[in-house]
């Protein structure tokens, strides 16, 4: 029995010694590893949405600016490229369809929220530059509500054009985003 036990002492030592290096080594990695620099550093992207709200009609229409910003460690074991994007008519990035305070959740009807939005998000720099796999432009639905008498919570959903209309009345006519570049990081 005691050259059981010492055996398998032994196999779990060595598995945790190995298991120890090859993550020694994935952090070393990370931290010297270089990451390239994209070929394309700058982009335009134009988009149009339009949509029927309260029985009015909206339009978005601008263009994202791109532009890479460089390469910084991240939680200061891996090395990331950064992007910056703004509107090129030098709008807020966030455009908020609306904002309400105390209201029913739309997703838990029971609920009560302290907070409701609705905003057009327009993705990521990244997503648009051929840098990650983000994502594009899509309405997101923000609701907080307490949890406690001191805290709270959000939650966020991005919602589609046939949810819009049947929780908020929101018809989308126009919804047309500029496609993602394809990108060469060498």
């Amino acid at each position: 029995m005691k050259k059981f036990t010492k055996v398998f002492i032994s196999i779990i030592v060595f598995l945790t010694i190995v298991c120890g290096v090859v993550i020694a080594g994935i952090v070393l990695y990370d931290i010297f590893a270089p990451v390239n620099p994209p070929q394309i550093t700058y982009g335009e992207f134009p988009f149009y949405v339009e949509y029927e709200m309260d029985g009015e009609r909206y339009i978005i229409e601008d263009t994202l600016i791109c532009e890479f910003t460089g390469i910084v460690h991240s939680l200061g074991i891996s090395k990331v490229r950064t992007w910056d994007m703004n509107l090129k008519s030098g709008n807020e990035i966030m455009n908020v369809l609306f904002s309400e305070e105390n209201t029913p959740s739309v997703l838990k009807p029971k609920r009560m929220n302290v907070e409701s939005q609705l905003w057009l998000d327009y993705g990521s720099a990244g997503y648009y530059m051929g840098d990650s796999a983000g994502r594009g432009a899509s309405f997101e639905y923000r609701e907080t509500w307490k949890i406690s008498e001191k805290g709270t919570n959000t939650e966020d959903t991005r919602l589609n054009s046939k949810e819009l209309e049947k929780h908020f009345g929101i018809k989308i006519i126009r919804f047309e985003f500029s496609k993602p570049i394809k990108n060469r990081f060498e």
